[in-house]
């Protein structure tokens, strides 16, 4: 299911509650609830691992996407 542009807390609560099946954020805002399990992460688009979470596969190794990167320079930061 599609849904509009919203603030992290209302995309977060459909997220948990199954009204959406996924999403795209960055690392440090879902960081939190994959490690207490409340969501499962499956990749980050970075091309290596994130150095704030390097149990989280790469797009690459999870499912061999070899060509997917992320452009957004917010998330490159990540790995500094």
């Amino acid at each position: 299911m599609e849904r509009p542009a919203m603030k992290l807390p209302d995309r977060m609560s459909d997220l948990v509650s199954g009204r959406v099946d996924s999403m795209f954020n960055t690392t440090g805002s879902l960081l939190q609830a994959a490690r207490a399990g409340t969501v499962r992460a499956l990749a980050v688009t970075l091309p290596e691992r994130a150095a704030s979470a390097p149990e989280i596969p790469t797009i690459a190794e999870s499912d061999g996407m070899r060509k997917c990167r992320n452009s957004d320079p917010a998330a490159r930061r990540d790995n500094a």
